[in-house]
């Protein structure tokens, strides 16, 4: 009896030993949680990928080089207290335009002999390459996890250009709408050939003060080699911002005509060309606010933005309307005007698009998007066409809507 007792304590050790041992060796396959993990992330301090390394003194001795930060692309486990860190930041893109500045084409000229013929200028303008940089300065981190930046914002250094000719089949044939000269005592009407140029620039220049959240803490994975991984956590951001901006829509409109005839109006022409430029300018102080929502992920982010606001408006047009004799080349003085007119307007601008990025490192973005742009009672060159003096009134009434494809980059330092 008293052997069966002690058999039976014997396996009982035997079993608790092997039950430790097991559990010990689980434990030693699963390393702990980094207690890095648990830390907070600096605030109000220069957020770069350099002084996070060396503020952490598990890590302090550790290159980027080590990290494989500055000559390989960002490892796949990005982290989330990496992505737009620096003092200061770049974006810059190129745009691709496509502008609808009226609600129908625009008919200068008719020909209908033997069949209709037009000189138009489309509603729709041809595409426009622009440029744009925003340059932003970090300012500081607040208590609830929030970049503070100044951004300055500039775009512009494109031309949408349209040109259109008409030539008649039988000679001075080619009159001018009425909706065009309505009831002005000389237009080109009688004219054997027509040639217009249309030209549209917009120059942008920002300034604001911008409110940017950002993401969550870092999640830890383990992974089968039984590594620790540390990944940036997905989720939703948000920015705000507010500040003024200013605007340049400049526009010309350069038309002329050849062999005018016409001796049944009120002047009479005998072979003259005609020249009409019109030229016009909007000069736009906005003070806007804005916003949008960031689908934050470890090498990717897809951002929904607008920004918008009342504007005042100073709009000038010069009108040039001259006849020459094609054989002396004196120009008639008892017929055209040279004018120029200014009047206010409040216009709306409203922008807005959708903007995706892919991190090849974690502070380098290459990114994509949609973007629209809408203004209100704008001065456009077509417009002021009338073929009489400007009676102290600019044309206001036009909305002019761009949009386009972006392509570009971003930048941390």
């Amino acid at each position: 009896m008293t052997n069966t007792k002690g058999v039976a304590r014997l396996l009982s050790l035997i079993s608790m030993s092997l039950l430790l041992a097991a559990g010990a060796a689980r434990a030693e396959e699963t390393p702990p949680l980094p207690t890095e993990f648990y830390e907070e992330v600096p605030q109000g301090e220069a957020p770069s990928i350099e002084s996070y390394v060396h503020s952490e003194s598990s890590i302090s001795g550790i290159t980027s080089d080590a990290l494989n930060l500055c000559n390989t692309p960002a490892v796949p486990e990005s982290s989330g207290t990496w992505l737009r860190r620096g003092w200061w930041s770049a974006e810059i893109d190129a745009i691709i335009w496509v502008r609808k500045w009226d609600r129908q084409n625009a008919i200068m000229g008719v020909d209908d002999t033997p069949s209709l013929r037009t000189l138009r200028l489309n509603r729709t303008s041809p595409t426009e390459a622009s440029a744009r940089l925003n340059l932003t300065r970090f300012l500081f981190r607040d208590a609830n996890n929030r970049d503070h930046r100044f951004e300055f914002n500039v775009m512009g250094g494109g031309e949408l250009v349209e040109t259109c000719h008409l030539d008649s089949v039988d000679p001075n044939s080619i009159s001018v709408p009425f909706t065009v000269d309505k009831a002005a005592d000389a237009s080109f009407d009688g004219a054997s050939s027509m040639d217009i140029t249309y030209a549209s620039r917009l120059n942008s220049f920002e300034l604001n003060y911008t409110v940017t959240s950002r993401m969550d803490r870092d999640r830890m994975e383990l992974q089968p080699d039984g590594r620790w991984v540390r990944r940036a956590n997905p989720g939703l951001t948000y920015h705000g911002l507010a500040g003024l901006r200013y605007l340049d829509l400049t526009e010309n409109v350069f038309w002329t005509a050849d062999d005018i005839i016409n001796v049944s109006g009120p002047v009479a022409f005998t072979g003259e060309n005609g020249l009409y430029k019109v030229e016009t300018s909007n000069d736009l102080i906005t003070f806007q606010v804005g916003g949008g929502c960031t689908y934050d992920a470890d090498r990717w982010s897809l951002t929904c933005f607008t920004r918008g606001g009342l504007s005042l408006n100073d709009a000038k047009a010069n009108a040039l309307l001259s006849y020459t004799d094609p054989v002396t080349g004196d120009v008639r003085t008892d017929v055209g005007f040279n004018n120029s007119e200014r009047m206010g307007s409040m216009p709306l601008v409203l922008q807005g698009g959708i903007l995706g990025r892919y991190h090849l490192r974690p502070n380098v973005s290459i990114r994509a998007g949609y973007e629209f742009l809408y203004i209100t009672a704008m001065a456009l060159a077509p417009h002021q066409v009338n073929f009489t003096p400007n009676d102290g009134k600019v044309g206001t009434t036009a909305s002019p809507f761009m949009h386009g494809l972006t392509l570009g980059g971003e930048f941390y330092w």
